[in-house]
C-alpha cells in the first residue's frame, strides 16, 4: 500500500499546545467539523485480560487500530487508551475506513483471541444529540504532537458501543463482519521499543477523574503531589531497548501483508519437483 498523502486539515491549524499545565485551557481547543467522522474502538474483557499478565497483548491490539487508521489517512488525530483508542477521520476517507476497521477487529481475534468493538459515526450525528468533539493539539517536542479532546462526544460515542448508552447511535455506527474483505489490516510502523516507565518515588497511580473544573482540579492534585504535572513519562525515564519484548508480535502484524517475494529454481527429478531457493526479499511500502 502506497504511503498515505498528507494534506491540511483543521487539526494542522491548531495553535499547539506545549506544557502539560495547559492541556485544560479551552482556548487552544476547536470544535471538530460535523463531516468528520469519530471512530472509536474498545477491547472487551480487557479488564481480565491485563489482569492474566497479557496487557502487551491488549496494547498491541488496541493500538493497531490507530496504525491502520493512519495509513489510510495520513496524519490525523487520536488517542490511545491502553484497551482502546479514538480517531478522527476526514470525510473523503469514511468509506474506505470502515473496511479497515473491520479488518483491525479480525486481527485482533486471529492473533490475540481479543474480541475488539469498533464502531464509527459522522460527527453530526453526536450534534443531534447535543453533543461535541473538542480538539487541540499537545506538542511537547517539536515534531512530536498528540490530539487531547475535550467535550461529551467521545464518552457518549464510547459508552454507546458498549451498550450502554445510546441504542440509536451504536446502531448508526455499527461496523458489519460483511465489511471485511479478508486482507491484513496494513500496521505498518506498529511498534513499541521503550521500556516500561518506572516510578520515581516508589508508586505510580492512574487516575480516570470527572469534574466540572478540569483545570482547577489538575493544580490541586499536582500541589497535593507535590510535582509540576501530572505526567509520568520525561525524557530522563523514556529508554529504549534492542531487542524489544515484542519485536516477534512486531514482525508478525506486518508479515501478513508484506509477505516475502520468493525466487526459485524448480527442476524435475524423475516423479517430483525440487526446489532450491535462490533468494528472499521483504518488501514493504517506503515510509
Amino acid at each position: 500500500m502506497a504511503a498515505a498523502k498528507k494534506t491540511a486539515t483543521f487539526y494542522d491549524a491548531l495553535e499547539p499546545i506545549h506544557a502539560p499545565e495547559r492541556i485544560f485551557d479551552m482556548k487552544y481547543y476547536v470544535r471538530a467539523p460535523d463531516e468528520w467522522f469519530l471512530a472509536v474502538s474498545d477491547i472487551q474483557g480487557s479488564t481480565a485480560a491485563v489482569e492474566a499478565g497479557r496487557h502487551s497483548d491488549v496494547n498491541f491490539a488496541a493500538a493497531a487500530m490507530i496504525a491502520a487508521l493512519k495509513n489510510l489517512c495520513g496524519p490525523i488525530p487520536y488517542q490511545f487508551g491502553g484497551d482502546g483508542a479514538v480517531a478522527l477521520i476526514p470525510p473523503q476517507h469514511a468509506v474506505q475506513a470502515r473496511r479497515v476497521l473491520a479488518q483491525t477487529r479480525r486481527f485482533a481475534r486471529q492473533e490475540f483471541g481479543l474480541d475488539l468493538r469498533v464502531g464509527v459515526a459522522p460527527l453530526s450525528e453526536l450534534t443531534k444529540r447535543g453533543s461535541e468533539v473538542l480538539v487541540g493539539r499537545y506538542e511537547p517536542a517539536p515534531s512530536s504532537s498528540y490530539a487531547v479532546f475535550m467535550g461529551d462526544g467521545v464518552d457518549l460515542m464510547e459508552s454507546s458501543i458498549k451498550g450502554r448508552r445510546d441504542d440509536s447511535l451504536a446502531q448508526a455506527s455499527l461496523i458489519d463482519f460483511s465489511e471485511d474483505d479478508g486482507e491484513p489490516p496494513d500496521l505498518t510502523g506498529l511498534s513499541c521499543r521503550w521500556t516500561p516507565l518506572r516510578a520515581a518515588r516508589g508508586k505510580m497511580v492512574s487516575l480516570v477523574v470527572r469534574g466540572a473544573d478540569h483545570g482547577a482540579l489538575h493544580m490541586e492534585l499536582t500541589r497535593l503531589a507535590g510535582v509540576p504535572a501530572l505526567n509520568a513519562a520525561s525524557l530522563e525515564s523514556l529508554q529504549a531497548r534492542w531487542p524489544p519484548r515484542g519485536l516477534v508480535r512486531e514482525a508478525k502484524s506486518t508479515a501478513q501483508r508484506h509477505a516475502p517475494v520468493v525466487d526459485v529454481d524448480r527442476r524435475r527429478f524423475g516423479n517430483a519437483d525440487r526446489i532450491r531457493v535462490r533468494k528472499v526479499r521483504i518488501e514493504s511500502p517506503r515510509l
